[in-house]
């Protein structure tokens, strides 16, 4: 081979190396690009997970690819999926609020509320007693069960937001499951006093008669739901099943 063939060939794999990594570089550059948009959930969700698979990113890019997946896969119903990926994040950053709450929703949407409470107990301690954490803390201990523990996040919202119906609504519901109905009543009570026309405070006080069997509480509080927001499904649908019938 002379050195004039030689050279050729050099400069030729030269060519054609420096050609497969600039594509190379162009395709990791449309994936990072297609992870991190934000307008099409499906389109993140391959280009995140084809990242993961085929190339080797950094930790640090690893964790926000991860919690990049996961959020594309809460859009996309996919809570168990996502949990895993939060988790993932997670064992990295223990402390990152943002990855505790995706995780949290993601619990809860899969039915796993007492999980979904302990990740809202920490970004509630995490933002020095947060009402809206507290609140979702409630509400999941009490899809859990755990109503005396909701009652006690409840209040601790309470505490904090006095004025603040979603605590209040929380307090009449765990209330009356536990059988506190005098304290149950005075909760919803306030609401309504705060809110008059509050559709989320008329519809639980409805739904609380009805549980009691007080069935003209219950048309009484679904009517005013109706009344107030025409378009709600729910009281419509609430006052069809005690055989009431709603405008067209």
């Amino acid at each position: 081979m002379t050195d004039r063939t030689r050279t050729y060939i050099l400069v030729a794999l030269a060519t054609f190396l420096s050609t497969a990594i600039a594509r190379a570089q162009d395709t990791l550059e449309q994936l990072e690009k297609d992870c991190f948009q934000q307008e099409h959930a499906y389109v993140a969700l391959g280009a995140c997970s084809r990242i993961l698979l085929s190339t080797n990113p950094d930790s640090a890019q690893q964790i926000r690819i991860h919690e990049r997946r996961a959020r594309a896969q809460l859009v996309l119903f996919y809570f168990a999926e996502a949990a895993e990926d939060f988790s993932i994040v997670l064992a990295a950053e223990p402390d990152n609020v943002s990855a505790l709450e995706g995780r949290a929703e993601a619990y809860s949407e899969d039915g796993q509320y007492s999980k979904a409470a302990k990740d809202w107990e920490h970004v509630a301690k995490l933002k020095g007693d947060d009402v809206g954490a507290l609140i979702r803390l409630g509400d999941n201990l009490f899809a859990s069960g755990a109503f005396p523990e909701a009652i006690s996040a409840y209040q601790r919202a309470n505490k904090i937001d006095a004025k603040n119906t979603a605590a209040l609504i929380g307090l009449a519901r765990a209330f009356d499951m536990t059988g506190e109905r005098q304290k149950s009543d005075e909760a919803i009570a306030e609401a309504l006093k705060i809110k008059p026309d509050h559709v989320p405070a008329l519809m639980a006080r409805g739904e609380i008669a009805e549980r009691r069997g007080d069935t003209a509480l219950a048309i009484e509080s679904y009517k005013l739901s109706l009344k107030a927001n025409g378009m709600q499904v729910k009281p419509r649908h609430a006052l069809q099943r005690l055989g009431v019938e709603t405008p067209p």
